[in-house]
């Protein structure tokens, strides 16, 4: 915007190199600090966070990255590669884009719409989990440790999310949770998708709980029904809650998914059983059954519902597969590994069927 793009083109001669480097200094007296930078090129929120730490824009190591994308991921320390594709895109558009000239990398073509347009991609959700497995009074659950175990490497190996607890953290591994537990858990860690000003560093929170449970409630590893202080199970709807508008209204916007591997009541099997923006748009919950139905787990390798569900989610990445046909998908394997006996259970805003991950 600030200088004669010709005369530079004359003087140095149009090789992309030698120009990058001048318009690189140019830049570099033009944004002395990262808010003018980030408002210039409109960086994400997600990102913004990870560039700040660096306050001065360093303008020959994003001249660098350019040229080799692998740069970011060690001098910016982002392991997740949609983030990292993402930043690349934009430091060369930042580069390029202001002289007329397309990024190096390819040629933007434009797409036809469809209805894929109103998809919810998700690249940088938060992922809290939430297992018991052992109790004092009922049947301890031995595949819920496992299924702790391959959903953090689902989420955080496999798509790079972040995952809490982290190992240190004191809730890493716990595997004995008190209502108390859990409230201050999820209380504590919705803190982390804003910073100190208030604003959202992460586009997603997906919360999964594993253990025993009842129509709408989670059983807490010390429930005793004999004891009056004891006796209570944790509603569902109480945990969600506190990560609803009530707690943040700007909470709202962002997709909010519970997956959770618990019974909903008594019954052995449902083999022959059926059953402007909303502030809860983006909110849903999906069980491994149907109300008032029981699941079921396997010591060595998890719940069945927790099994099929991380073998589709899995398998979606880079598919553009909508969260509906994943749980669809998981429905279908479900049925069949357990002769119809459990099923998926959707409950929560139509909106969020069409979340990518």
């Amino acid at each position: 915007k600030h200088f004669d793009e010709d005369a530079l083109k004359n003087e140095i001669g149009i090789g992309k190199s030698v120009l990058r480097r001048k318009f690189l200094a140019k830049c570099e007296e033009m944004a002395k600090e990262m808010d003018e930078f980030k408002k210039s090129y409109n960086i994400p929120p997600m990102l913004h966070s990870k560039l700040c730490k660096y306050g001065v824009v360093t303008m020959q190591l994003l001249c660098d990255a350019v040229d080799d994308k692998t740069k970011l991921e060690s001098k910016f320390k982002i392991r997740n590669e949609d983030q990292c594709n993402l930043l690349w895109k934009l430091i060369q558009e930042a580069m390029f884009g202001q002289l007329g000239m397309q990024p190096i990398e390819e040629e933007r073509v434009q797409e036809e719409k469809s209805d894929t347009d109103e998809n919810i991609t998700i690249q940088n959700p938060l992922v809290l989990l939430i297992g018991l497995s052992k109790y004092t009074n009922k049947k301890d659950l031995p595949g819920v440790a496992v299924d702790i175990e391959e959903n953090r490497a689902l989420w955080q190996n496999h798509y790079g999310y972040r995952v809490l607890p982290d190992k240190d953290d004191p809730y890493f591994e716990k595997k004995f949770w008190t209502q108390d537990d859990i409230e201050h858990f999820v209380q504590r860690k919705r803190q982390q998708l804003v910073d100190p000003d208030d604003k959202f560093v992460h586009d997603g929170l997906i919360v999964m709980i594993n253990g025993h449970g009842v129509e709408g409630g989670i059983v807490p590893s010390d429930w005793d029904e004999k004891d009056a202080d004891k006796k209570d199970t944790l509603p569902i709807n109480y945990i969600q809650q506190s990560v609803s508008g009530a707690w943040n209204r700007k909470v709202c916007a962002i997709p909010r998914i519970f997956v959770i591997d618990a019974c909903r009541g008594g019954i052995g099997s449902g083999a022959i059983a059926r059953g402007g923006q909303h502030k809860d748009a983006l909110f849903c919950s999906i069980y491994g059954n149907s109300p008032g139905i029981q699941v079921k787990e396997e010591a060595i390798k998890g719940g069945y519902f927790s099994q099929c569900f991380r073998h589709q989610v899995w398998s979606a990445k880079n598919k553009n597969m909508k969260l509906s046909a994943i749980v669809k998908a998981a429905d279908k394997e479900l049925k069949a590994k357990t002769s119809g006996q459990q099923m998926c259970w959707w409950d929560g805003g139509q909106d969020c069927q069409d979340i990518i991950f």
